[in-house]
């Protein structure tokens, strides 16, 4: 189902990703660095799926510096609006990066670089690139 909610609705649900992010973020040694716009505009989006989506790729970014020990462990989220009445969210890591063939294989149905994981694909099937 799809729901608007307001920007309280919007920070509420940040906060609660940004809290979970944080135990794992601390778990592995890293920090987190946050630039959140407080003046965001209201999207039609289900909440769940959103933190759903917005969790895993936190988890992954932290998961992607495991190995990182020649530099900080940083973890930046992002959100602002665009163009167009849109937001942008971005999650960045300082993790060792993907290869040019894994950047081409990213989106693609389960593709993973983790020996155990169900790949991000997932993801895009719970919140497509869409305009409204």
């Amino acid at each position: 189902m799809i729901r608007e909610h307001s920007s309280k609705d919007r920070s509420a649900g940040n906060r609660k990703c940004q809290t979970i992010a944080l135990t794992r973020v601390y778990l592995q040694g890293a920090s987190l660095q946050t630039d959140l716009s407080t003046t965001l505009p209201a999207v039609l989006a289900d909440r769940i799926q959103l933190q759903q989506v917005l969790l895993n790729l936190m988890v992954n970014a932290i998961d992607a510096m495991k190995t990182v020990t020649d530099r900080p462990r940083i973890l930046r989220l992002q959100t602002k609006s665009i163009e167009g009445g849109g937001i942008l969210v971005a999650v960045q890591d300082s993790g060792t990066g993907l290869g040019e063939k894994q950047m081409h294989q990213l989106f693609e149905v389960f593709y993973t670089t983790k020996p155990q994981g169900m790949g991000i694909a997932n993801c895009s099937s719970i919140a497509p690139r869409r305009q409204y």
